[in-house]
């Protein structure tokens, strides 16, 4: 307070040119004998206050504390980062997207083409009249084009089914998870690959990211793929259990063959779906770097996705009968 009173007194010995601002400079000094005051009497007036600076950090500073070197040591501790919240935006396809005219057409030409296909091929294959043998066999018989399109059907029927139940796990990861967690299952994958692109990585830096954002986001159309496949081998199994057992006079039930070869296939197809997972992440990260973002990410995820259940197929196929859905297979067994 005596260093205030004589900062007072020399400034009202000055000339009067200088006592035009008094007024203004008065109310300031005011302001500073009101906190010095407030302060020597122990008042909680700016006690506490928050602060920020340019680099937006949030400061809580305390004027009790006294015991630094300098102004900003002894008021100023950072205590958090100031910034925004990051916003999640999590865009939810519609519930029956695969039932649109342009979903359902591709759906339903790629269902004809994989079941019309190989017949065509059998049939458009050019005979060769050379050679005797080739004289004496027997006629091709009709080409039956209702077995292919029952096939057709029943793939054009799963196809929408595992969309369909993708788009309701989607909804139940976005009100059972995190936004986080909800926005990274529900990534557009070739769209992030080139929003990666952008930012300058290695290759290496590169695979790693579209493998782990790949693998992320390709699990929920897996996990659909498995519920309806397992659908559809619980139903056939209870088919073909009951049609057995009605012949046989037994009571109507689930046999235990029957059970043991539905175990077989739900494990077949849960390494089927486990190996299309990691396959698929594995090739939209060498798509990526080896061909381009986007395009390369779509090629190689695709490639994935079909080489993993083919090789785990193969490698199952002395384990897991999937042709044993009618009865009269069961006999020669």
């Amino acid at each position: 307070m005596a260093g205030l009173a004589l900062a007072l007194d020399l400034l009202l010995q000055q000339p009067p040119a200088f006592s035009k601002g008094l007024h203004s400079f008065s109310t300031l000094t005011a302001l500073a004998a009101t906190a010095a005051a407030s302060s020597s009497l122990g008042s909680p007036l700016f006690t506490h206050f928050d602060a920020r600076d340019w680099t937006e950090r949030v400061a809580y500073c305390d004027a009790a504390i006294a015991d630094a070197d300098s102004w900003e040591e002894s008021v100023c501790v950072p205590i958090q980062k100031y910034s925004v919240g990051k916003k999640y935006d999590i865009e939810l396809k519609p519930l029956f997207s695969a039932f649109r005219p342009r979903a359902i057409g591709a759906t339903s030409i790629r269902a004809v083409l994989v079941n019309y296909l190989p017949l065509l091929e059998a049939y458009l294959q050019p005979e060769d009249d050379e050679f005797e043998e080739d004289l004496d066999r027997p006629a091709r018989p009709p080409m039956d084009p209702v077995v292919p399109l029952k096939r057709s059907v029943t793939h054009i029927l799963r196809e929408v089914s595992v969309i369909t139940t993708r788009r309701i796990l989607e909804r139940v990861a976005v009100h059972h998870v995190s936004d986080r967690m909800a926005w990274k299952l529900l990534k557009d994958i070739p769209k992030s690959a080139i929003r990666k692109a952008g930012r300058d990585l290695s290759p290496t830096e590169m695979f790693t990211a579209v493998s782990k954002t790949t693998f992320r986001a390709h699990a929920l159309g897996v996990l659909a793929n498995w519920m309806v496949q397992l659908i559809i081998d619980f139903y056939r199994s209870i088919r073909v259990s009951f049609t057995v057992r009605s012949k046989e006079g037994k009571p109507v039930g689930l046999d235990s063959k029957e059970l043991k070869r539905l175990a077989r296939r739900t494990v077949g197809n849960t390494l089927k779906g486990s190996a299309s997972l990691v396959l698929a992440s594995v090739g939209a990260g060498l798509g990526t770097v080896l061909i381009r973002p986007s395009t390369g990410t779509w090629i190689g995820c695709a490639a994935g996705d079909f080489a993993g259940p083919f090789l785990v197929g193969l490698w199952l196929d002395t384990w897991i009968v999937y042709g044993s859905f009618t009865p009269g297979l069961d006999k020669g067994q």
